[in-house]
Protein backbone atom coordinates (compact mmCIF):
# COMPACT_ATOMS: atom_id res chain seq x y z
CA UNK A 1 0.00 0.00 0.00
CA UNK A 2 2.70 2.63 0.79
CA UNK A 3 4.27 2.04 -2.62
CA UNK A 4 1.09 1.88 -4.71
CA UNK A 5 -1.74 3.71 -2.95
CA UNK A 6 -1.10 7.09 -4.57
CA UNK A 7 -0.29 5.71 -8.03
CA UNK A 8 -2.86 5.56 -10.81
CA UNK A 9 -3.63 1.94 -11.61
CA UNK A 10 -2.89 2.39 -15.32
CA UNK A 11 0.56 3.77 -14.43
CA UNK A 12 1.65 0.74 -12.41
CA UNK A 13 4.22 -1.22 -14.40
CA UNK A 14 5.78 -4.63 -13.96
CA UNK A 15 9.09 -2.91 -13.18
CA UNK A 16 7.40 -0.95 -10.38
CA UNK A 17 6.04 -4.15 -8.85
CA UNK A 18 9.35 -6.01 -9.10
CA UNK A 19 11.05 -3.13 -7.28
CA UNK A 20 8.43 -3.08 -4.54
CA UNK A 21 8.55 -6.85 -4.06
CA UNK A 22 12.34 -6.91 -3.94
CA UNK A 23 12.62 -4.12 -1.34
CA UNK A 24 10.10 -5.47 1.19
CA UNK A 25 11.49 -7.63 4.02
CA UNK A 26 8.93 -10.43 3.77
CA UNK A 27 8.22 -12.50 6.86
CA UNK A 28 8.28 -15.65 4.73
CA UNK A 29 7.91 -16.79 1.10
CA UNK A 30 4.32 -17.71 1.90
CA UNK A 31 3.50 -14.17 3.06
CA UNK A 32 5.10 -12.76 -0.09
CA UNK A 33 3.15 -15.09 -2.34
CA UNK A 34 -0.10 -14.37 -0.53
CA UNK A 35 0.41 -10.60 -0.93
CA UNK A 36 1.31 -10.76 -4.62
CA UNK A 37 -1.60 -13.13 -5.30
CA UNK A 38 -4.03 -10.64 -3.74
CA UNK A 39 -2.54 -7.76 -5.73
CA UNK A 40 -2.73 -9.82 -8.91
CA UNK A 41 -6.41 -10.49 -8.23
CA UNK A 42 -7.10 -6.74 -7.93
CA UNK A 43 -5.23 -5.99 -11.15
CA UNK A 44 -6.92 -8.86 -12.97
CA UNK A 45 -10.27 -7.30 -12.08
CA UNK A 46 -9.00 -3.99 -13.49
CA UNK A 47 -8.19 -5.78 -16.75
CA UNK A 48 -11.66 -7.37 -16.84
CA UNK A 49 -13.25 -3.94 -16.24
CA UNK A 50 -11.21 -2.34 -19.04
CA UNK A 51 -9.15 0.01 -16.86
CA UNK A 52 -5.83 -1.55 -17.94
CA UNK A 53 -4.90 -3.79 -20.85
CA UNK A 54 -2.55 -6.17 -19.02
CA UNK A 55 -1.99 -7.41 -15.48
CA UNK A 56 1.55 -6.25 -14.54
CA UNK A 57 1.73 -8.93 -11.84
CA UNK A 58 1.99 -11.63 -14.49
CA UNK A 59 5.71 -10.97 -14.91
CA UNK A 60 6.44 -11.55 -11.22
CA UNK A 61 7.25 -15.23 -10.52
CA UNK A 62 5.35 -16.71 -7.60
CA UNK A 63 7.52 -17.35 -4.57
CA UNK A 64 8.32 -21.02 -4.16
CA UNK A 65 7.35 -22.51 -0.83
CA UNK A 66 9.18 -25.58 0.38
CA UNK A 67 6.68 -28.22 1.41
CA UNK A 68 7.01 -29.19 5.06
CA UNK A 69 8.03 -32.77 5.61
CA UNK A 70 5.28 -35.09 6.81
CA UNK A 71 6.66 -36.82 9.89
CA UNK A 72 3.91 -38.76 11.69
CA UNK A 73 4.27 -40.81 14.84
CA UNK A 74 3.81 -44.55 14.92
CA UNK A 75 0.49 -45.56 16.49
CA UNK A 76 2.29 -47.14 19.46
CA UNK A 77 4.25 -43.94 20.11
CA UNK A 78 1.07 -41.86 19.91
CA UNK A 79 -0.51 -44.11 22.54
CA UNK A 80 2.57 -43.82 24.75
CA UNK A 81 2.54 -40.03 24.52
CA UNK A 82 -1.13 -39.82 25.48
CA UNK A 83 -0.70 -42.29 28.36
CA UNK A 84 2.37 -40.42 29.63
CA UNK A 85 0.51 -37.13 29.66
CA UNK A 86 -2.45 -38.56 31.55
CA UNK A 87 0.02 -40.02 34.05
CA UNK A 88 2.06 -36.87 34.63
CA UNK A 89 -0.43 -34.03 34.19
CA UNK A 90 -2.67 -33.58 37.20
CA UNK A 91 -5.33 -31.07 38.17
CA UNK A 92 -6.16 -28.39 35.58
CA UNK A 93 -3.12 -29.26 33.42
CA UNK A 94 -4.71 -32.66 32.73
CA UNK A 95 -6.61 -30.73 30.07
CA UNK A 96 -3.53 -30.88 27.86
CA UNK A 97 -3.50 -34.67 27.96
CA UNK A 98 -7.08 -34.56 26.65
CA UNK A 99 -6.02 -31.92 24.11
CA UNK A 100 -3.43 -34.23 22.56
CA UNK A 101 -5.64 -37.30 22.69
CA UNK A 102 -8.20 -35.25 20.75
CA UNK A 103 -5.50 -34.05 18.35
CA UNK A 104 -4.18 -37.54 17.60
CA UNK A 105 -7.66 -38.99 17.05
CA UNK A 106 -9.43 -36.23 15.08
CA UNK A 107 -6.65 -34.89 12.86
CA UNK A 108 -7.89 -31.34 13.42
CA UNK A 109 -5.39 -28.52 13.00
CA UNK A 110 -4.01 -27.11 16.29
CA UNK A 111 -5.64 -23.72 15.65
CA UNK A 112 -8.98 -25.42 14.99
CA UNK A 113 -8.79 -27.41 18.23
CA UNK A 114 -7.99 -24.33 20.31
CA UNK A 115 -10.92 -22.46 18.67
CA UNK A 116 -13.49 -25.23 19.25
CA UNK A 117 -16.48 -24.20 21.36
CA UNK A 118 -18.74 -26.39 23.47
CA UNK A 119 -21.72 -25.25 21.38
CA UNK A 120 -20.13 -26.95 18.35
CA UNK A 121 -19.64 -30.34 19.99
CA UNK A 122 -22.52 -32.81 19.78
CA UNK A 123 -21.58 -35.81 21.91
CA UNK A 124 -24.81 -37.63 21.14
CA UNK A 125 -24.28 -37.42 17.38
CA UNK A 126 -20.49 -37.73 17.87
CA UNK A 127 -19.64 -34.68 15.81
CA UNK A 128 -17.55 -31.53 16.12
CA UNK A 129 -18.36 -28.59 13.86
CA UNK A 130 -15.16 -26.92 12.65
CA UNK A 131 -15.79 -23.32 11.62
CA UNK A 132 -13.09 -21.08 13.12
CA UNK A 133 -9.38 -20.99 13.81
CA UNK A 134 -6.88 -19.26 16.08
CA UNK A 135 -3.87 -17.75 14.31
CA UNK A 136 -1.13 -15.98 16.29
CA UNK A 137 -3.43 -15.67 19.28
CA UNK A 138 -6.30 -14.08 17.34
CA UNK A 139 -9.68 -15.71 16.76
CA UNK A 140 -10.96 -15.83 13.17
CA UNK A 141 -14.45 -16.93 12.17
CA UNK A 142 -13.11 -18.98 9.28
CA UNK A 143 -10.78 -21.93 8.73
CA UNK A 144 -7.72 -22.43 6.54
CA UNK A 145 -9.58 -23.88 3.56
CA UNK A 146 -12.54 -21.46 3.95
CA UNK A 147 -14.92 -24.46 4.07
CA UNK A 148 -16.54 -25.50 7.34
CA UNK A 149 -16.82 -29.21 8.06
CA UNK A 150 -18.08 -31.72 10.61
CA UNK A 151 -15.53 -34.08 12.12
CA UNK A 152 -16.85 -37.42 13.36
CA UNK A 153 -15.69 -38.27 16.87
CA UNK A 154 -14.41 -41.77 17.53
CA UNK A 155 -14.26 -43.25 21.03
CA UNK A 156 -10.86 -41.74 21.81
CA UNK A 157 -11.93 -38.25 20.71
CA UNK A 158 -15.08 -38.58 22.83
CA UNK A 159 -12.99 -39.61 25.83
CA UNK A 160 -10.91 -36.47 25.41
CA UNK A 161 -14.09 -34.38 25.25
CA UNK A 162 -15.40 -35.99 28.45
CA UNK A 163 -12.11 -35.29 30.26
CA UNK A 164 -12.21 -31.68 29.07
CA UNK A 165 -15.83 -31.36 30.25
CA UNK A 166 -14.92 -32.66 33.70
CA UNK A 167 -12.29 -29.90 33.97
CA UNK A 168 -14.31 -27.08 32.40
CA UNK A 169 -15.16 -24.05 34.52
CA UNK A 170 -18.79 -23.00 34.79
CA UNK A 171 -19.79 -21.02 31.72
CA UNK A 172 -16.64 -21.93 29.77
CA UNK A 173 -17.18 -21.26 26.08
CA UNK A 174 -14.16 -23.04 24.63
CA UNK A 175 -13.56 -26.78 24.98
CA UNK A 176 -9.85 -26.44 25.62
CA UNK A 177 -9.79 -23.25 27.66
CA UNK A 178 -6.44 -22.45 29.37
CA UNK A 179 -5.92 -24.40 32.57
CA UNK A 180 -4.84 -21.21 34.39
CA UNK A 181 -7.94 -19.27 33.24
CA UNK A 182 -5.67 -16.53 31.87
CA UNK A 183 -7.79 -16.25 28.73
CA UNK A 184 -10.96 -17.59 27.15
CA UNK A 185 -8.91 -19.64 24.70
CA UNK A 186 -5.35 -20.93 24.37
CA UNK A 187 -3.82 -18.01 22.52
CA UNK A 188 -0.42 -19.51 21.78
CA UNK A 189 0.61 -23.02 20.86
CA UNK A 190 3.65 -22.61 23.12
CA UNK A 191 1.66 -23.79 26.16
CA UNK A 192 0.54 -27.17 24.78
CA UNK A 193 3.94 -27.43 23.08
CA UNK A 194 5.66 -27.28 26.47
CA UNK A 195 3.76 -30.31 27.76
CA UNK A 196 4.07 -32.14 24.44
CA UNK A 197 7.85 -31.82 24.22
CA UNK A 198 8.23 -32.79 27.89
CA UNK A 199 6.38 -36.05 27.17
CA UNK A 200 8.59 -36.76 24.14
CA UNK A 201 11.69 -36.20 26.24
CA UNK A 202 10.48 -38.48 29.05
CA UNK A 203 9.72 -41.22 26.52
CA UNK A 204 12.90 -40.68 24.46
CA UNK A 205 10.79 -40.17 21.34
CA UNK A 206 12.30 -38.07 18.57
CA UNK A 207 11.13 -34.46 18.71
CA UNK A 208 8.39 -33.51 16.24
CA UNK A 209 5.94 -30.66 15.68
CA UNK A 210 2.48 -30.67 17.26
CA UNK A 211 1.14 -30.58 13.70
CA UNK A 212 2.47 -34.12 13.24
CA UNK A 213 -0.38 -35.32 15.47
CA UNK A 214 -2.65 -34.41 12.55
CA UNK A 215 -0.36 -36.26 10.15
CA UNK A 216 -0.48 -39.27 12.48
CA UNK A 217 -4.28 -39.39 12.31
CA UNK A 218 -4.18 -39.16 8.51
CA UNK A 219 -1.62 -41.93 8.13
CA UNK A 220 -3.41 -44.20 10.63
CA UNK A 221 -6.61 -43.82 8.61
CA UNK A 222 -4.84 -44.53 5.32
CA UNK A 223 -3.01 -47.57 6.68
CA UNK A 224 -6.35 -48.89 7.95
CA UNK A 225 -7.49 -48.74 4.31
CA UNK A 226 -10.28 -46.26 5.03
CA UNK A 227 -11.99 -44.47 2.15
CA UNK A 228 -9.80 -41.62 0.86
CA UNK A 229 -12.76 -39.28 0.28
CA UNK A 230 -13.92 -39.77 3.88
CA UNK A 231 -10.43 -39.10 5.28
CA UNK A 232 -10.02 -36.00 3.11
CA UNK A 233 -13.36 -34.65 4.32
CA UNK A 234 -12.42 -35.23 7.96
CA UNK A 235 -9.12 -33.41 7.49
CA UNK A 236 -10.58 -30.58 5.40
CA UNK A 237 -8.44 -31.55 2.38
CA UNK A 238 -9.23 -32.32 -1.22
CA UNK A 239 -8.72 -35.97 -2.14
CA UNK A 240 -5.93 -34.89 -4.48
CA UNK A 241 -4.14 -33.06 -1.67
CA UNK A 242 -4.58 -36.05 0.64
CA UNK A 243 -3.12 -38.51 -1.83
CA UNK A 244 -0.21 -36.27 -2.84
CA UNK A 245 0.68 -35.50 0.78
CA UNK A 246 0.33 -39.01 2.19
CA UNK A 247 0.98 -41.27 -0.81
CA UNK A 248 3.86 -42.93 1.05
CA UNK A 249 1.47 -44.23 3.73
CA UNK A 250 -1.31 -45.59 1.57
CA UNK A 251 -1.68 -49.20 2.66
CA UNK A 252 1.07 -51.16 0.91
CA UNK A 253 -0.46 -54.51 1.86
CA UNK A 254 -2.73 -54.24 -1.17
CA UNK A 255 0.08 -53.46 -3.62
CA UNK A 256 0.38 -57.01 -4.93
CA UNK A 257 -3.38 -57.31 -5.21
CA UNK A 258 -3.36 -54.22 -7.42
CA UNK A 259 -0.44 -55.53 -9.48
CA UNK A 260 -2.12 -58.92 -9.95
CA UNK A 261 -4.98 -57.16 -11.73
CA UNK A 262 -2.55 -56.69 -14.62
Amino acid sequence: MPALASKRIDNITSADLRKVVSTIAWESPGVRRNATDKLSSVLHTAVMDGHISRNPCLSIPRAKIAKRQVDPFERDDAERIIADMYEHLKGPTRLYAAYFEFSFFTGMRPGEIRALKWSEVDEEKRRAHVCRVIVKGELFERIKTKTVRDVLLNDRALNAIQVARSLAADGAEFVFAPADASSEWIRSDSTPKKYFLAALERLSIRRRRQYDCRHTYATMCLMANMNAAFIANQLGHSVQMLLSTYAKWINSTSDWTELNKL
